[in-house]
């Protein structure tokens, strides 16, 4: 029945990952929809997208572990850059702030990395014991907010 809908498994697939990616960018929008200190933004989108995975572990792994480039479907490409335009957004408001030094677009993806590894170790069962989810990810944010410079 679906593939009266669309073309290929390839097509379908590509069409669930952005439906995920969707739903991931509306949670880091809500996330920093209220005005506020570039670190207070960074601090939300780090604690929402956890809260994303988290409450979305399948549509999460389907988002970042499924083969196959973005950019071969339009609407897939659209809603990834989307969800990661908000890391970008706080990041670039952050080095303008001095609370960041650097290329805010290295800095974001280095952001998006940080929390996206912890967030994927943790599904994965691959954090060391003694090791949560949580606290590293307040550790890392504590990193943020030494002297308003990272470490």
């Amino acid at each position: 029945t679906p593939y009266r809908y669309v073309a290929d498994k390839d097509e379908l697939l590509a069409l669930a990952r952005s439906e995920a990616f969707r739903a991931f960018a509306a949670s880091q929008e809500a996330a920093v929809a209220l005005r506020s200190t570039p670190l207070a933004r960074l601090t939300r989108l780090c604690r929402a997208y956890v809260a994303f995975a988290l409450a979305n572990p399948e549509g999460y792994r389907l988002m970042f572990s499924s083969s196959g480039p973005v950019t071969g479907c339009p609407e897939l490409a659209a809603q990834a850059a989307r969800a990661f335009r908000q890391q970008l957004e706080a990041t670039k408001a952050a080095v303008k702030a001095g609370v960041e030094e650097g290329d805010p677009v290295v800095l974001a993806h280095l952001h998006w990395a940080t929390v996206h590894g912890l967030v994927s170790l943790h599904l994965q069962g691959k954090l060391m014991p003694g090791m949560t989810l949580e606290r590293l990810c307040e550790q890392w944010l504590a990193g943020l907010d030494t002297k308003g410079k990272k470490r």
